[in-house]
């Protein structure tokens, strides 16, 4: 799977010649095969929906979708529903650029985001200024072309950044709920798909710790609270929270709290509403 930074970088620092603007709507239920791209794309949906089958590998795309598209590709296009199908394509070549980064440019890339007006004003500017001649109107073009594009990145991290969240959201009330089973960092990273190291980034990124040093510090918070309300056995809270051996219990607890669990009881046994 391409990185977006990776491709991000590549237009940060690439020469492109933007060679034309394109704006068409399709009947509902149109189709054309076989087409085969001379430059690289990025096509624009406005409204309606489509599905595009480029080399065998089918996409859906309709007002929340952007896909980039290397040259010499057969694509198949397929309108689909009761709607026309609205939409802008903008060809441009890459020079300047390695083997590498042309194919990472080459290969398929969809970019999934929000309905956004401001890109469908510039995308309506763009297609206009296009038909003018003249070095100021190219210059334009280019301009807005790379304000285009910006905020089809910004909209594709926001949107894959809200999947995060909601997914570290998830596994915090799937913690708060299952702390008193077996949980591995494996266990949750398998849950989304997601390599350990990749989800432990995630999960740090939006809540500060780790994904196993926020479980013990759940257990240890709620040991805390059983320890206070006083009523149960060291081994008893131990057991409650996950911990089947209540000496190793004990010596995270001191870790995560700074003392004993036994010292904090003592303190609660005759008074529990004082420390």
């Amino acid at each position: 799977m391409i990185d977006l930074n990776e491709f991000v970088d590549i237009f940060t620092h690439s020469h492109i010649e933007i060679e034309d603007v394109y704006w068409d709507i399709v009947k509902p239920k149109s189709f054309d095969l076989k087409y085969k791209t001379s430059t690289y794309a990025f096509v624009f949906p406005v409204r309606g929906e489509a599905n595009f089958v480029v080399n065998g590998k089918s996409f859906l795309l309709n007002n929340n979708t952007v896909i980039n598209i290397g040259p010499n590709e057969y694509l198949d296009k397929y309108v689909l529903g009761q709607n026309e199908w609205e939409y802008y394509v903008i060809h441009y070549s890459v020079y300047k650029s390695t083997e590498d980064e042309k194919n990472i440019m080459e290969a398929l890339f969809q970019f999934n985001g929000e309905d956004n007006p401001k890109i469908l004003e510039m995308l309506r500017r763009i297609h206009n200024i296009s038909k003018n001649p003249g070095g100021i109107p190219s210059l334009q073009v280019k301009a807005l072309f790379y304000d285009i594009i910006y905020e089809v990145f910004i909209s594709h991290r926001n949107r894959k950044n809200k999947g995060s969240e909601d997914m570290i959201e998830e596994t915090i009330n799937y913690i708060s709920d299952n702390y008193r089973e077996e949980i591995t960092l494996e266990f949750l990273s398998n849950r989304y798909g997601l390599k350990t190291d990749k989800f432990s980034y995630l999960f740090y990124k939006y809540i500060g710790m780790r994904p196993i040093n926020y479980l013990i510090s759940y257990r240890m918070n709620r040991a805390e609270e059983m320890i206070i309300q006083g009523g149960y056995s060291i081994n008893k809270i131990a057991e409650s929270v996950g911990y089947s051996d209540p000496y190793y219990f004990s010596r995270v607890f001191k870790k995560y709290k700074g003392f004993p669990p036994s010292s904090l009881k003592e303190n609660f046994k005759n008074n529990p509403l004082e420390f």
